[in-house]
C-alpha cells in the first residue's frame, strides 16, 4: 500500500510538470546523498576544551614524559659532552683602558712637540728681526744695536732654529705613526736616538736661554760703570723688549723639550723592560 501511494504521488508530480512545460527528470535514489550519509560521517559540534590551572592536559603530560631532559649522565658512563672551545678576546677591558691612557699620553706629547715648534719659530723670528738705532742721552751720538752684537743672542738664535727643525721632524713622525695606529711604537734604536736628541737639545736650549737672559738683565739694569744700561743710556727700549720676549719664549721651549725628554725616556725604559 505504501509503495502504491508513493507511485501515485510520483505520477501526479510528473503530470504537473508536463502541464507547466518543465522538462521531466526522473528521480534516482542512488544519486541522492542527503539521507545516504552514515552517522559516522556526521560532523560533531565543536567542543571547547577548558583546562584548569595546575591540571595540564593529558597530551602535554605524555609529551613531557617522552622528551624529559636528564641533566646528569648515567652512572658508570663517561661524559659525552664535547669540550667547550673558547677564543681569547683580542683585547680585554684592562688592555683597552691601557691603550686609551697610552693614546692620551701620546696626544700630550704631540702637543708638547707642536708647542715647541711654534714658540721656537716665534723666538727665532723675533730675535732675527731685532734691530734698532738709538741716540745717547745728552749727545747726538747714535748707536745701532742688533742681535749679532751679542754672542748670547746669536747662540740663542741658532738654538731656536735647531729646535724648530727638530720639533717639526718629530711632529711629522708622530703624524705618520698615528696613521698606522696609536699603538704603533718605534724601534729601540730610534727610541734611543730620540731620547739622546731630546736630552741634548734640552740642555743646549736651556743654557742658551739662561745666557741670553743674563745679557738682557745686564742690558736693562747695567752694572755700574762696568756695564752701562744700554736700554736707558742709548734709548734702545724696543731692542731690549724684543730680546726679552725672545728669551721668554725660549724658556717655554726649554720646558717643553725637557718634558718631551721625560716622555721619550719613559718609552725607552718600557721597551728595555719588555
Amino acid at each position: 500500500m505504501e509503495n502504491d501511494g508513493l507511485a501515485d504521488m510520483e505520477n501526479d508530480g510528473l503530470a504537473d510538470m508536463e502541464n507547466n512545460g518543465l522538462p521531466q527528470e526522473k528521480y534516482d535514489a542512488s544519486t541522492d546523498n542527503t539521507d545516504a550519509r552514515s552517522p559516522e560521517h556526521v560532523e560533531e559540534p565543536h567542543r571547547e576544551r577548558r583546562f584548569t590551572v595546575g591540571d595540564p592536559p593529558k597530551e602535554l603530560k605524555e609529551l613531557d614524559k617522552d622528551h624529559r631532559y636528564e641533566a646528569k649522565d648515567p652512572p658508570n658512563e663517561p661524559s659525552r659532552t664535547s669540550p667547550i672551545r673558547t677564543t681569547r678576546p683580542s683585547s680585554t677591558p684592562s688592555t683597552i683602558v691601557a691603550l686609551r691612557r697610552w693614546n692620551h699620553w701620546k696626544i700630550v706629547e704631540a702637543i708638547l712637540r707642536i708647542t715647541t715648534a711654534i714658540f721656537s719659530l716665534i723666538a727665532f723670528a723675533v730675535m732675527a728681526a731685532n734691530h734698532q738705532t738709538g741716540v745717547e742721552l745728552g749727545t747726538k751720538i747714535t748707536f745701532s744695536a742688533k742681535f749679532s752684537d751679542f754672542q748670547a743672542y746669536s747662540y740663542l738664535l741658532g738654538m731656536n732654529l735647531l729646535t724648530f727643525v727638530y720639533s717639526t721632524v718629530q711632529v711629522v713622525m708622530w703624524g705618520l705613526a698615528s696613521k698606522k695606529g696609536y699603538n704603533h711604537s718605534p724601534t729601540f734604536n730610534l727610541a734611543l736616538a730620540i731620547f739622546i736628541c731630546d736630552e741634548s737639545l734640552a740642555f743646549l736650549l736651556f743654557s742658551a736661554s739662561t745666557s741670553a737672559a743674563t745679557v738682557s738683565v745686564l742690558s736693562r739694569n747695567g752694572v755700574g760703570s762696568v756695564w752701562p744700561s744700554i736700554c736707558s743710556v742709548w734709548q734702545l727700549a724696543t731692542f731690549c723688549s724684543q730680546a726679552e720676549g725672545a728669551v721668554g719664549m725660549s724658556f717655554v721651549c726649554s720646558f717643553c723639550i725637557i718634558t718631551s725628554a721625560l716622555f721619550s725616556g719613559y718609552h725607552l725604559v718600557r721597551m728595555m723592560t719588555k
